[in-house]
């Protein structure tokens, strides 16, 4: 859209027009050249505003420049009539509507018209300039800096943002407060609570050590924007009191800046005169290359995994998870007075409740009688529909049913045939539910009554003091198949003529013998001398602190230990019958552990039957 200031002589209405009017006819077209008037003097918009002899009536028009030629003759086309008077291009108001007499009308062309006039650009006050304008000259502005998304940019802040500015690189960033802060204070960027910038202060690690650190340009409050936006790097001159060339830190006080390190040293940069600091947060605080070699280590990758040792990693003396100093004794003392700390600790996961002073054994892959129950006096014939089944109750510390015994024979002569062992839940005295494990051999049965293991491929886990049913059938061939048991009272016994469908009590006890591991390979547990198992023959050494099954314990092993309390210096220290506990006298299971060198130290020598 174009419209030309055009100067055109007053005309006069040449016939009477009305608000229902569609051509306005004017007396002439001439300009004060003398000449016609023409479209392109106009544009692509004309306005005209008819007046009346003392101008105490007007309305304006808008008309169609393209119908110039025909303004004196067919007149031009009106558009819009009624316009409003405040310059407005597009609105008709119907009380601006007037009838206008021929010959005592006149019309307005041209630069007169209030329309025409408010499409000028002011040079005072606010004002939305549309459509594209093209600059012969560059324009230039005092304005200042931008600030907001929509300001142009002054190349001198576009040069300073890309190229930074002469003598020092300013890297200055947007950024909201996260609270009262004022220009040159120090400040972060809390990443944690509210991405919002903060004071620093030295007192505070967090706002300090590892995080992105400015100094504000200006002033800002909670949620709002900081003037001028934060400098992250270069030359703020928003100090005071400063001496030129002093290294400069991270105060005790919120948002100072000082001369003298704070509770958490952070320098920040060095100051160039007593208001100018060029800020570069750590310049002097970096590790040279060689520092950097020798973190690499000797062996390994640093890491989660492989930490560094530090100054609380030792003790003057033996302490869990400590490394010992050297004191200045060359050689162990032969009585062992300068034995104190010469330790072999480990870390192993408890496989049951601990208390602090526990005597431990660690668990291996060997397995236990569980239970074992019934006699020989009797016999209860099986076959692929009749089952015999034995209820037994889980051990205490039983984790798993690892194999069953059964005695078996045949009614006479010898055959192979398969039978197969199974175990089952208990419910109300009988098996129930679907079989927990299950295992087959093919086996050659005599007359003779013969014991035969039968071992779980895997383990079966079973609960602790839990009762279960052993269930005991022929799988193979025809050949008479007897199980032998005693036959006195009822000990929880059941048989089954449907394929185990449903059971029913009898009277005695199969002979059975059921094997159970009751420990895990690896982890730790009380040391027991009273059976001649795993608990009185893997001994290596003492808890130091209680904790839960499944929690990691530091165990002392392999050399002198200073914690226990009332030994008998000289006396030779045995595992005991009580679970965990040590004694001068031995247990069931002879297994000597040590020599009390003090009250309080034992000189433990772990042997493995």
């Amino acid at each position: 859209m174009t419209m030309l200031f055009t100067s055109v002589p007053t005309k006069t209405l040449a016939q009477t027009i009305n608000s229902s009017s569609t051509k306005l006819i004017v007396n002439n077209i001439i300009g004060w050249n003398g000449s016609a008037l023409t479209s392109a003097e106009f544009g692509t918009r004309l306005f005209a505003v008819l007046r009346n002899s003392d101008n105490s009536i007007i309305e304006i028009f808008e008309l169609d420049p393209s119908t110039t030629a025909d303004g004196a003759t067919t007149g031009f086309d009106i558009l819009k009539a009624g316009m409003n008077f405040t310059g407005d291009i597009s609105t008709e108001v119907a009380a601006n509507k007037q009838t206008w007499v021929k010959n005592q009308t006149f019309v307005e062309l041209g630069s007169h018209v209030p329309q025409l006039l408010n499409h000028m650009v002011q040079i005072i006050g606010n004002q939305t300039i549309a459509g594209v304008k093209t600059f012969a000259s560059l324009p230039a502005t005092t304005g200042g800096d931008a600030i907001s998304d929509n300001d142009l940019v002054r190349k001198a802040q576009l040069d300073a943002a890309v190229l930074g500015q002469i003598g020092t690189n300013k890297v200055v960033v947007a950024g909201l407060a996260g609270e009262t802060i004022t220009a040159g204070q120090l400040v972060y960027f809390d990443t944690v609570t509210n991405n919002e910038w903060m004071k620093c202060d030295a007192n505070t690690a967090a706002s300090v050590d590892n995080v992105e650190m400015g100094i504000a340009q200006g002033a800002g409050t909670d949620g709002l924007a900081i003037t001028g936006g934060i400098l992250t790097r270069g030359l703020d001159s928003n100090q005071t009191g400063m001496t030129a060339g002093d290294v400069m830190y991270a105060s005790d006080t919120a948002g100072d800046i000082a001369s003298s390190a704070g509770t958490v040293e952070v320098t920040v940069g060095a100051a160039y005169s007593a208001t100018d600091i060029y800020f570069n947060p750590r310049f002097n605080q970096q590790i040279t290359e060689n520092q950097q070699d020798a973190l690499v280590g000797s062996s390994g990758t640093p890491g989660p995994a492989n930490t560094y040792i530090t100054e609380e990693d030792t003790s003057d003396a033996a302490a869990s998870g400590k490394i010992v100093r050297a004191i200045g004794t060359a050689l162990p003392a032969l009585d062992g007075s300068n034995l104190t700390g010469i330790v072999t600790f480990a870390t192993i996961t408890a496989g049951e409740a601990l208390t602090a002073l526990d005597a431990v054994v660690i668990g291996d892959n060997s397995t236990e009688q569980m239970v074992s129950l019934g006699g020989t006096a009797s016999n209860e014939s099986v076959s692929s529909t009749v089952r015999v089944a034995q209820l037994v109750t889980t051990a205490s510390d039983t984790l798993t049913i690892s194999a069953v015994d059964v005695k078996l024979s045949t009614g006479g002569g010898s055959s192979t045939t398969e039978v197969t062992v199974e175990i089952y839940a208990d419910s109300a005295g009988v098996p129930t539910g679907s079989v927990l494990g299950t295992v087959t051999r093919s086996l050659g049965i005599t007359a003779s009554t013969v014991d035969y293991t039968f071992t779980f491929t895997t383990p079966i886990s079973v609960s602790a003091s839990t009762n279960y049913h052993i269930v005991v059938y022929r799988s193979g061939t025809s050949q008479t198949t007897y199980l032998q048991k005693n036959d006195t009272g009822s000990l929880g016994t059941t048989k089954s003529t449907n394929s185990g469908s449903s059971f029913s009590a009898i009277n005695g006890a199969l002979y059975i013998i059921v094997y159970d591991v009751n420990h895990v390979p690896g982890s730790i547990y009380r040391a027991d001398a009273s059976t001649n198992n795993v608990r009185a023959n893997t001994f290596i050494g003492f808890v130091e602190a209680s904790v839960i099954s499944g929690d990691p314990a530091v165990v002392t092993s392999g050399a002198v230990i200073n914690f226990l309390t009332g030994l008998t210096a000289g006396s030779l220290y045995y595992l005991s019958d009580t679970t965990g506990q040590i004694s001068t006298t031995n247990g069931s299971q002879s297994r000597l552990i040590g020599r009390a060198l003090t009250a309080t130290k034992l000189l433990i020598q772990p042997i493995f039957n």
